[in-house]
C-alpha cells in the first residue's frame, strides 16, 4: 500500500474516530457498531447482518441510504414498530443519524481501502 494511501487512511480514521481494535470490537466515534447492526439488517433489506463485510456495505450503501431517508417520512420508524413501548421517536431517529454516519465512514475508509 502506497504511503499516500495510508495517510488518507489515517485522515478518515482520524475524522470519525474509528477504533478497528477496541476491546468491545469495532467503535467509531464513540459508539459499538455491532450494536447498530439490527438496523443495518433491517434497512438492508436482510442484505446484511453487519459490519464486517465492507465491500458489501459499500455495494449496498446507497440503498441503505435511502431507506434509512423514506423511513424518516412514515408517522413511525421501523424500530418504533418493532418496539413501540421501549423506543420514541426522537430516539429512533438519533440512532438512524448514527447508522448513516456509521456507514458513511465505513464506505470512506472502504473506498480508500479498495482504490
Amino acid at each position: 500500500m502506497s504511503i499516500f494511501r495510508k495517510l488518507k487512511q489515517k485522515k478518515v480514521v482520524k475524522k470519525h474516530s474509528i477504533n478497528f481494535d477496541g476491546r468491545m470490537g469495532l467503535s467509531i466515534n464513540g459508539l459499538l457498531v455491532k450494536d447498530f447492526d439490527y438496523l443495518l439488517n433491517w434497512y438492508s433489506n436482510n442484505q446484511l447482518l453487519g459490519f464486517a463485510d465492507r465491500e458489501l456495505l459499500f455495494f449496498h450503501h446507497e440503498q441503505i441510504i435511502k431507506e434509512i431517508n423514506n423511513d424518516f417520512k412514515n408517522k413511525k420508524l421501523k424500530e418504533e414498530l418493532a418496539y413501540p413501548i421501549s423506543i420514541s421517536r426522537n430516539l429512533a431517529e438519533a440512532k438512524l443519524c448514527e447508522l448513516k454516519k456509521i456507514i458513511i465512514a465505513l464506505v470512506e475508509y472502504y473506498k480508500i481501502e479498495a482504490a
